[in-house]
């Protein structure tokens, strides 16, 4: 893993440990006794607030493409696609206790007939049965399902499909 990116991880852990009040050594790499303190939704909370200040929105262009994280964090900038994919890589890396965490596609039909689509992560909170999506537009949840996830996003949802970080088909449900 990039300097880089152990450096961002670190101050994701830092942070939480701030918002806690107490601090742990943050030089043992994901091992944070933070994240076994904070709950899920305080981690993804602590996560929505640094991508939101630190990174912004860019559109890929016609040719869209995921970027890897590592890039996504160097560059600074990249679409939805992007967004979701580095939040699913940090959820994965950080591994907060209580966690599962995948990437959603949302699709819907515009007024002018075209589909549109849009990408978060989508994280469950094991223990207390709620869902939440992460990516460019914030942080949202709980939900119960992730039928009432993809609403949230786009009320006239006609698809959505999970994705695992390799981008390989969960599961695809329409309506």
């Amino acid at each position: 893993m990039s300097y880089m990116l152990k450096k961002w991880v670190r101050n994701v852990q830092y942070i939480c440990n701030k918002a806690i009040g107490h601090t742990v050594d943050v030089g043992k790499i994901f091992e944070s006794p933070t994240l076994k303190v904070i709950t899920p939704r305080q981690f993804l909370a602590v996560l929505n607030d640094y991508c939101q200040k630190n990174f912004m929105y860019k559109y890929d262009g016609k040719i869209d493409f995921a970027m890897h994280p590592e890039y996504f964090a160097w560059r600074k900038a990249g679409d939805c696609d992007d967004w979701s994919l580095f939040c699913l890589h940090i959820c994965r890396l950080v591994r907060p206790y209580n966690l599962d965490s995948n990437i959603m596609m949302i699709y819907h039909n515009k007024e002018d007939g075209k589909q549109e689509g849009h990408a978060v992560c989508i994280c469950l909170d094991i223990m207390a049965g709620e869902y939440y999506h992460i990516g460019n537009w914030g942080l949202f949840g709980p939900y119960k399902s992730h039928s009432e996830c993809a609403a949230s996003i786009f009320e006239n949802w006609k698809r959505y499909v999970l994705l695992n970080y390799n981008f390989n088909v969960i599961n695809e449900v329409s309506k």
